[in-house]
């Protein structure tokens, strides 16, 4: 015969189960938010697409905010990739704020650029875990391509390499390789 604590014990294992179950099963969303205006934000979305699979938002300067507050509102994103899109002194800390949202919200959070970054701004994304992927000295595509070549096809290099001539950075140390 099973006692009525047993039941309960049973019982509560069980809701907590069905609740990690159900909260792991919602956030399967994949969402890259990139600049829209260039072959380096255009190819880095479509790299980081070709290895995680998902949706690629792309945007200019004055809808990254947006785009960026969509995703907070999004039940189902597991995963953010932000690309190609750098920061300035007006809007670096809402950027901080909506991250801090996203990470409360258990979104994990990949942010790969080449423009210049405020030190104490990135220090607060290294704080929250943000994985961050940042030099000055290739594009982003590059940097795409670098971290994640593992999971991308043959053809990527050749993507990686268009995007660093076009953003005339094509003589850096990883990006002259691809040529």
């Amino acid at each position: 015969m099973v006692s009525s604590k047993t039941k309960k014990t049973v019982k509560t294992v069980k809701k907590k189960i069905m609740k990690k179950t159900k909260s792991a099963q919602q956030r399967t969303k994949v969402v890259c938010i990139s600049h829209k205006e260039d072959a380096d934000g255009i190819s880095s979305a479509a790299l980081i697409r070709q290895a995680f699979g998902g949706d690629s938002v792309l945007v200019d300067y004055p809808g990254q905010m947006e785009a960026i507050q969509k995703a907070c509102a999004d039940e189902k994103l597991k995963s953010l990739y932000i690309c190609d899109l750098g920061l300035s002194k007006k809007n670096q800390d809402e950027f901080v704020e909506l991250l801090k949202t996203l990470k409360r919200n258990r979104v994990t959070v990949t942010y790969i650029d080449h423009h210049d970054i405020d030190p104490d701004i990135a220090k607060d994304l290294e704080k929250i875990k943000v994985k961050m992927i940042h030099d000055i000295n290739e594009c982003s595509t590059v940097q795409v391509y670098n971290a994640f070549k593992s999971k991308l096809s043959n053809h990527a290099p050749f993507i990686a390499a268009c995007a660093a001539i076009t953003d005339y950075m094509e003589d850096r140390p990883i990006g002259s390789k691809l040529l």
